[in-house]
């Protein structure tokens, strides 16, 4: 059933109950320090929702994430172009912000799914330009993405249980901490720019 799950259109997906997420434009301003260009910049984070579905069997949890886009862009054949992307974000210690990127000491870890690349990045940040991407076999991470009908269906997949320092940790039947992100290349986003759910969510998953 997992492999299956892995899929972003498995009939499975139709049993579990989405989550609706409203995103709006990320607070840009809070990264002034870092990139004043960036903390200037507008017109990002156009995509305004997102569906969220978990799953998981005891030892692998499926994340699918569904949300509107009309043009998929999935290589970048010159400097003006951008990818799509999706990030969720999972705070590794109380206080840890996602706007920010965590903080030091409140560190974040985060699954990066690139539509241009062709795996998924493990992260972890302890504030806004200090994420480490690793590879996704740092943590056993999988995805897959599919593109229909003017939207993109991603599922993020893991085992519930990493042994790894900085990599989040999964008990079935408690909520997890949850932030989302989306870059939508044609519309330029990338970096602080894009669009994110507003703070942590409490998201069940289920059996």
């Amino acid at each position: 059933a997992s492999e299956r799950l892995l899929d972003p259109e498995a009939p499975e997906w139709a049993r579990c109950r989405p989550l609706a997420v409203s995103l709006s434009p990320a607070p840009v301003a809070l990264v002034h320090e870092v990139s004043p260009y960036v903390a200037a910049s507008t017109g990002h984070g156009r995509i305004a929702r997102l569906e969220a579905s978990a799953a998981h069997d005891g030892a692998l949890l499926s994340l699918r994430l569904v949300w509107p886009d009309p043009t998929p862009d999935d290589r970048i054949a010159d400097l003006d172009r951008f990818a799509d992307a999706a990030a969720v974000m999972f705070p590794l210690a109380p206080g840890a912000n996602p706007f920010s990127m965590g903080a030091p000491d409140k560190p974040l870890n985060a699954w990066l799914w690139r539509a241009d690349a062709t795996e998924p990045y493990d992260v972890i940040a302890e504030g806004y330009a200090t994420s480490r991407r690793r590879p996704a076999a740092t943590s056993g991470l999988r995805a897959a993405a599919r593109h229909a009908n003017g939207a993109w269906s991603l599922v993020f997949q893991r085992p519930l249980a990493a042994e790894q320092a900085g990599c989040v940790r999964f008990q079935p039947g408690a909520p997890a901490e949850i932030a989302f992100a989306i870059w939508d290349g044609s519309n330029r986003d990338r970096s602080a720019q894009k669009a994110v759910s507003a703070g942590l969510l409490a998201f069940d998953f289920e059996a």
